[in-house]
């Protein structure tokens, strides 16, 4: 207020920041904050608590000792070389939620810590990721940094989040609060994961479009496309306005799915797809499924929410349990949108082949999808078992009550947990 400018409160919030040892006033004289450095006849009972921030060994920042009770304090963001700033906590051992000031109703000393993610180094020129934190990290290389991160690769089965689902496939809010996602937006390269999942992604904004593991694909890499390959994506929440897939919200460059599949949720207004929100580009999916939620206002597809142009996109060996494969095509000849040995439960447009629930969960799809060879694609990785998969799985065995069906697992996918 006018007041607390004149009467040295706003001087003394000012002083107490950091950097704001500059600040001064001589109230009475003074009828504002200046640049003396000193505060002199303030007549306001001001209490100053301690505040101490712990960043790391070797940090010569300044940062602010007091704050001024009543009135609270925003945390800075530090910085330091090779690591991500991952928030400030009120405990040493990071747990509990992250801190962006301390409240108006604090009045004790405070201490807090700040969390650093370390970049990751690359292991014969390709990232490893092991972790949700090193997920983090690899997403801010790829968006933030000028490192060459074109390829990456997941040692491990990754939770970010757990039990973020309810059994119907909403938001379970009760679980929350969830540690929120930044779909990566300049990825271009190959992302292999190994066979492994990513469980417990989450985002959360009706206003944004873009929205996925990837926001967007439309960077070239070196051999001409991106390809993002034997990974899965479970118990996960995306919620955006248009162009929200798990894998992909929007594609404008050559991509290539392969190996993958989506058992999250995925929500939005237009262009709502399973795998991917929109393609403007070329995109090819071999092997790949959707058994998750999507929901959105209008054009959503079990796989993919809307294909627009003369970019060839081609579908091959796959499959969606939820919808027809696309929610909306436009633009598109017989020559640029190709649908080869692909089934939806819905299935609404040439080239989709029906499929029934009783198939899906019966191993008759499973049957169909493993044994496909052709087109230069490996049927082999498709597998279930019967009574326990309620879905066609990447386990590279048909296990029925009359026979077991084996063949070699493709060897990218021998990693493959079915769940």
């Amino acid at each position: 207020t006018s007041e607390e400018v004149a009467n040295g409160v706003v001087a003394t919030i000012l002083h107490n920041a950091q950097y704001g040892d500059i600040w001064g006033q001589n109230v009475g004289t003074d009828p504002h904050p200046v640049l003396t450095g000193k505060i002199t006849n303030v007549t306001e009972n001001l209490k100053l608590s301690k505040v101490t921030f712990h960043t790391y060994d070797g940090d010569t920042t300044t940062y602010a000792t007091q704050y001024v009770v009543g009135y609270g304090l925003d945390f800075p963001t530090p910085e330091r070389t090779g690591y991500r700033f991952d928030g400030w906590y009120a405990k040493a051992d990071y747990s509990g939620n992250p801190l962006t000031r301390i409240s108006d109703k604090e009045t004790d000393d405070v201490d807090v810590y700040a969390k650093w993610l370390k970049f990751l180094d690359a292991k014969d020129g390709c990232y490893q990721i092991a972790n949700a934190d090193d997920l983090f990290v690899f997403a801010v290389m790829v968006d933030e940094s000028d490192a060459d991160v074109s390829c990456a690769k997941l040692t491990k089965d990754i939770v970010v989040n757990e039990n973020v689902l309810n059994d119907d496939e909403s938001l379970n809010e009760k679980a929350g609060p969830f540690r929120e996602w930044t779909p990566i937006m300049k990825f271009k390269g190959t992302f292999d994961g190994q066979g492994h999942s990513i469980s417990g992604l989450y985002y959360n904004n009706s206003k944004k479009e873009h929205i996925g593991f990837f926001g967007k694909l439309s960077l070239v890499s070196r051999d001409g496309k991106t390809v993002i390959e034997n990974l899965g994506i479970k118990d996960s929440y995306f919620n955006g306005s248009n162009d929200v897939g798990s894998f992909v919200g929007n594609v404008s460059a050559h991509v290539t799915l392969r190996n993958v599949y989506n058992e999250g949720s995925v929500n939005g207004g237009t262009f709502i797809g399973g795998l991917v929100g929109y393609e403007i580009s070329e995109l090819t999916m071999i092997n790949v499924y959707n058994t998750g939620k999507v929901s959105g206002r209008q054009c959503t597809g079990g796989l993919q929410g809307g294909s627009y142009g003369t970019g060839n996109t081609t579908i091959i060996n796959s499959y969606t349990s939820r919808g027809a494969l696309f929610g909306y095509v436009k633009n598109k000849t017989d020559s640029s949108l190709t649908k080869i040995h692909s089934y939806a439960r819905n299935a609404s447009d040439p080239g989709e082949e029906a499929i029934s629930s009783e198939q899906i969960a019966n191993g008759e799809l499973a049957k169909l999808l493993h044994n496909y060879s052709d087109n230069g694609v490996d049927g082999s990785v498709w597998g279930q078992r019967i009574g326990r998969d309620p879905h066609p799985v990447f386990s590279g065995t048909i296990d029925t009550a009359e026979t077991t069906v084996l063949s070699p697992a493709f060897k990218s996918v021998a990693k493959v947990r079915v769940q």
